[in-house]
């Protein structure tokens, strides 16, 4: 009983041994194969201490240069996974691990000979990387690689852990290069302006509503056709197509035809007419062709109140339209003719109102002119009087009789003219009056 006993606890201890210790070996969980060790040393890599950047950012450009250097064959890579794990089991924290003792101390426990550390930071638009390898038997630093990359963390990323990669590896890691820049996309467009006279038509470019008129700069695939629809109220509508080159600006002008009926217009013979403040002739008008929509006129002549009214004309059919003046009273036009000649025919409406104004005009004016040089003339005259009673030498009297006689016949002549002038605005004036009253 006492040997089984014993032999029962030997095998509980021997099956504890077998199942617990290779949690707890020594050894790191990936060793080389035996032909390599010697040759290819076992390397692990720390993640970056971050600058300017993120924590989520460094860790990733620390995975992208673990995938180099496992390509490059020059290193044995240590997985992050195998890493953390080992160090999590030791109760190994690597925050604040930042110094080369600590890497050290960390490579012992992850049993690698080589540790790879380094620092990534971001100063204006420049990334700058800075990476040691450190000696885990000696503690000292091998070698130091440092890039710079002028860019965005997509080149860091790309060109700057490759270029890494290269420094450490001595050269084995292929090249990233740039990716190549795209070309240039070629223009596939134009541009269209659309004009239409008059203005506001409501416009529809290849089905899709484009508002109204004028439109410019409208862009539309070039070297093809376009449909264009225009839609103008009491207008003819307008469906076309064009076409526009390629990089090319179209001016496309339209002039929308008005959709029109007729009108007949009667009223007092010889009466003006105007319809939309435009001379269209004198009455009667039969079949004038208008626009449809609303419109205005007015009818004037002689001797008449001016009319002005408003009317219609639709599409579907002419409109008749007639009307009355009435006729101006003769008191008002002769009042005025007594008070200005001319003044009563051009409240009339009759233009020879303007022939009296102006004869009358004429008239005033040579008769007041002539009122000054007589009494300019008399002036003189009344002057040389006085001088010629105080000479008393007789040949002195002689001359100034000559010169008294020229002012007193310029006098006279001045007054003839004045009272001739004024006799025929007198006569101008009753004329008009007459005129105007008959």
């Amino acid at each position: 009983m006492a040997v089984r006993s014993a032999l029962s606890v030997r095998l509980l201890v021997a099956t504890y041994l077998i199942a617990v210790a290779p949690a707890h070996a020594a050894e790191p969980p990936s060793q080389p194969p035996p032909t390599q060790q010697g040759t290819v040393k076992s390397l692990a890599v720390l993640d970056f201490d971050a600058f300017g950047i993120s924590a989520q950012e460094s860790q990733v450009l620390a995975s992208r240069l673990r995938t180099y250097l496992v390509q490059s064959g020059t290193f044995r890579l240590i997985e992050r996974g195998q890493m953390m794990a080992i160090l999590n089991e030791q109760d190994f924290q690597l925050s604040g691990c930042t110094s080369d003792e600590c890497a050290v101390e960390v490579g012992q426990l992850l049993g690698a000979e080589l540790m790879l550390a380094g620092t990534i930071g971001k100063i204006g638009q420049t990334y700058t990387i800075d990476v040691r390898i450190i000696d885990i038997e000696t503690g000292s630093i091998s070698s130091t690689a440092s890039y710079d990359v002028r860019g965005t963390i997509d080149q860091v990323l790309t060109e700057g852990m490759s270029a890494v990669a290269r420094m450490i590896a001595g050269g084995t890691v292929a090249a990233v290069q740039p990716p190549a820049p795209a070309p240039e996309p070629q223009p596939t467009t134009g541009l269209v302006d659309i004009v239409t006279s008059p203005k506001g038509a409501a416009l529809t470019l290849d089905g899709a509503e484009q508002g109204v008129t004028p439109r410019t700069r409208l862009e539309v695939t070039g070297d093809a056709a376009h449909a264009l629809s225009l839609r103008l109220q009491g207008h003819h509508p307008v469906d076309t197509s064009f076409t526009v080159a390629i990089g090319k600006r179209l001016r496309f002008k339209v002039l929308m035809r008005p959709i029109t009926n007729w009108l007949t217009l009667d009223g007092p013979q010889a009466a003006s007419v105007k319809i939309d403040g435009r001379s269209v002739g004198k009455l009667p008008l039969e079949r004038l062709a208008l626009p449809v929509g609303e419109h205005t006129f007015s009818a004037a002549k002689p001797e008449y109140f001016r009319y002005q009214g408003r009317f219609s004309i639709s599409e579907a059919a002419g409109t008749d339209l007639s009307f009355q003046l009435q006729k101006k009273p003769k008191a008002p036009a002769f009042a005025m003719s007594l008070v200005l000649p001319g003044g009563g025919q051009s409240y009339l409406g009759q233009k020879r109102g303007l022939l009296y104004l102006a004869a009358a005009a004429g008239l005033g004016y040579l008769g007041y002119a002539s009122h000054t040089a007589v009494t300019t003339h008399q002036n003189d005259y009344n002057t040389r009087l006085a001088d010629y009673n105080q000479e008393t030498d007789l040949t002195k009297m002689a001359g100034k009789r000559t010169l008294l006689e020229e002012s007193f016949d310029a006098m006279h002549a001045a007054s003839d003219q004045r009272d001739m002038m004024l006799g025929a605005l007198g006569a101008v004036w009753a004329i008009n009056i007459i005129d105007v009253a008959f």
